[in-house]
């Protein structure tokens, strides 16, 4: 992974949504023994060889492809998420990122934030044409959506655990909308059970 965040605070914030620890009370020190040790399993569990946090600033696209191959040396990947779409905006950028997809037989995924153009939307839905006129929506093999309309409605105490993955974009499968359930205190977003489908 390639993420703007730290490696410590990227680990803290993997291990606490895993065990379904707060994080203020682990901060504070008020985390309850027996969630203390659940942590300390949800922290074991993540820190395996095969899962690497890459937390160098500022590294480019050629950096990026060429340490993801210098790991792929390693141990196997099974996917490369990076968190720094500032490197990869252009046409070349993207092409490269796919030729490494397709060299590492490994999915790359990119994360970024939408602007705040779905405010002018009746529902508040990011829209696919938000990223028209981009590499990454012309040569995405999907592109896929976190929508929190809570976060919106904040009054609304239905939608406060509710979220829907939207995929919008899928060159080889299905695409719409996933309900899932979120849960703001670990910044968990899960399946949802049968009995919490409203």
């Amino acid at each position: 992974m390639f993420l703007n965040l730290g490696r410590r605070h990227i680990f803290e914030r993997m291990a606490c949504a895993g065990a379904k620890a707060n994080r203020w009370e682990l901060r504070t020190g008020r985390l309850q023994e027996d969630k203390k040790q659940e942590l300390e399993v949800s922290a074991q569990n993540i820190a395996l060889p095969n899962l690497i946090i890459e937390d160098t600033p500022n590294l480019s696209v050629g950096e990026i492809c060429s340490k993801s191959r210098a790991f792929a040396m390693e141990t196997r990947l099974d996917f490369v998420i990076i968190d720094s779409p500032s490197v990869v905006n252009t046409e070349e950028s993207i092409l490269r990122l796919k030729e490494l997809a397709r060299s590492l037989d490994a999915a790359v995924i990119l994360t970024m934030s939408l602007p705040r153009t779905n405010w002018r939307t009746k529902d508040f839905r990011p829209q696919l044409h938000e990223f028209a006129n981009t590499a990454a929506a012309e040569y995405a093999d999907v592109i896929c959506f976190l929508h929190r309309e809570g976060y919106y409605k904040r009054d609304d105490e239905t939608l406060k655990d509710s979220a829907t993955l939207i995929i919008a974009k899928n060159r080889d499968g299905y695409f719409g909308d996933i309900d899932l359930k979120f849960e703001a205190d670990y910044a968990l977003f899960s399946e949802r059970e049968p009995e919490d489908i409203p």
